[in-house]
């Protein structure tokens, strides 16, 4: 059992540098040397549709159905 170990122990540091390798090589293929300016970067942007309307304040119905008891885990406000 004792080289059954001594093997595994044997294992790690290789482990240990394919990981650092594969980890390198990632942020080295992330890396580009090509960077397109902002309007380049937009030009083949798609469209895209969007709506919008007024704001309008009024009441909300809330109907809750529970057995048990609610405790708040926080109290937040909201400005606009």
């Amino acid at each position: 059992m004792n080289l059954q170990m001594q093997g595994k122990r044997a294992l790690l540091p290789w482990s240990r540098t394919l990981l650092l390798a594969g980890v390198f090589l990632a942020v080295l293929a992330g890396c580009s040397k090509q960077s397109a300016s902002p309007a380049q970067a937009m030009a083949g942007a798609p469209v895209v549709p969007v709506s919008a309307a007024k704001v309008v304040e009024q009441a909300v119905p809330t109907e809750l159905r529970v057995v048990g008891t609610v405790s708040a885990s926080a109290v937040v406000q909201i400005k606009s």
